[in-house]
């Protein structure tokens, strides 16, 4: 899927709603956004609670993908994996 990916966004035909089925929204990406120089452009196997519906009845998250499920990283497991990384206070 990668190489599908990549080879659309390079020749410029690239169009998300072809990947939407494969979007999944990480709920706590802050450890992951503060820590770009490590995880900027990584393909990663997270750990974490995966929810099938993260959001209540009527709320909606901008950010997220269409559907409602969501995954809530594991930070501690994380920061063991790459010590010294900064890990938001909650």
């Amino acid at each position: 899927m990668e190489e599908e990916f990549m080879r659309r966004w390079n020749n410029g035909d690239f169009d998300p709603k072809a990947f939407a089925g494969y979007c999944l929204t990480i709920i706590n990406p802050e450890i992951l956004i503060v820590n770009p120089e490590v995880f900027d452009r990584q393909t990663m196997e997270l750990s974490g609670t995966f929810y099938a519906e993260y959001l209540a009845k009527g709320d909606y998250d901008f950010g997220a993908c269409h559907a409602r499920t969501g995954l809530l990283i594991d930070e501690q497991e994380i920061a063991a994996r790459f010590p010294g990384i900064e890990v938001p206070a909650d």
